[in-house]
């Protein structure tokens, strides 16, 4: 397989090599690139790729649930791996339910948030898309 790309390299506020692949449909010509020098610096170094990240709060949880069935949940209706999604600490909410926040890719974010409402355990739980950001995940 050949890749047919440009590459920008420079140096990161960490003074980490940074390299940005500009192409045509970059998002799979980026990931082929990093899973090519995954593999052949295999152990030297580590390859990641930061993604848009959007942020939800479920709220209306029934005390029963886990922050894995959460993720599992999560992860499961928005067409992700459980390791790309976060999960914070389910929290006392208003009327004995409970909240939580979510972080997951903007892709898995708009499945999971289609039709308003996510089923964990026993509950029928709300979502509410607080914002988006960028990080390594």
């Amino acid at each position: 397989m050949t890749l047919t790309v440009a590459l920008l390299c420079r140096r990161s506020v960490a003074n980490e090599h940074a390299s940005s692949v500009i192409a045509p449909s970059t998002h799979t010509k980026a990931d082929a690139l990093a899973r090519r020098i995954g593999e052949t610096m295999e152990g030297l170094v580590e390859v990641c790729r930061p993604e848009k990240l959007a942020d939800l709060r479920i709220t209306g949880l029934d005390e029963s649930v886990t922050t894995e069935e959460l993720l599992q949940a999560v992860a499961k209706k928005g067409g992700c791996r459980p390791c790309k999604v976060e999960i914070g600490k389910i929290l006392p909410g208003p009327g004995a339910t409970g909240f939580a926040k979510v972080r997951c890719s903007v892709d898995a974010a708009k499945k999971v948030a289609e039709g308003d409402r996510l089923k964990v355990g026993w509950s029928l739980a709300r979502l509410t898309v607080l914002g988006l950001s960028y990080a390594l995940l």
